[in-house]
């Protein structure tokens, strides 16, 4: 028992793909799925849930460095502008990037108007969005 703690559920899903997979479903489907699965998972109602038609292509993209070293700025093409939707980041210059497989800078959430113009812009995506650094 924690005491004078109250839990607070930081993440959810039905399996934890993580990286904030459930606001990518909203975004896409304007669903609140995390409330949905919670509910679910208590045996709470959920037959309210609509299926509805994703409108755009959606991309939830993990910012993360190409090399070791310190974080000196993330860099966004302003290209993404008309489609960046939502991000978190949580780098700060000077973070120290010592595992490039694990190490992250932040989450950013794209919609594109087809899958055409989405897969043209993931081909070039760490050109479009990178993570600068130092030694």
């Amino acid at each position: 028992v924690l005491r004078g703690m109250d839990p607070v559920i930081i993440e959810c899903c039905r399996r934890a793909p993580g990286d904030l997979y459930c606001k990518l479903v909203e975004h896409a489907t304007g669903c609140n799925y995390a409330d949905y699965i919670v509910r679910a998972a208590a045996g709470l109602d959920c037959s309210d849930i609509n299926q509805v038609e994703v409108v755009g292509s959606y991309v939830r993209h993990c910012v993360m460095p190409s090399k070791t070293g310190r974080v000196r700025n993330v860099a966004i093409d302003e290209s993404l502008t008309p489609h960046l939707i939502d991000q978190l980041m949580w780098w700060k210059p000077g973070d120290e990037i010592a595992d490039l497989m694990t190490h992250k800078c932040g989450i950013v959430f794209l919609r594109f108007d087809t899958a055409g113009q989405m897969q043209g812009v993931l081909a070039r995506i760490h050109e479009l969005i990178a993570v600068e650094t130092e030694d």
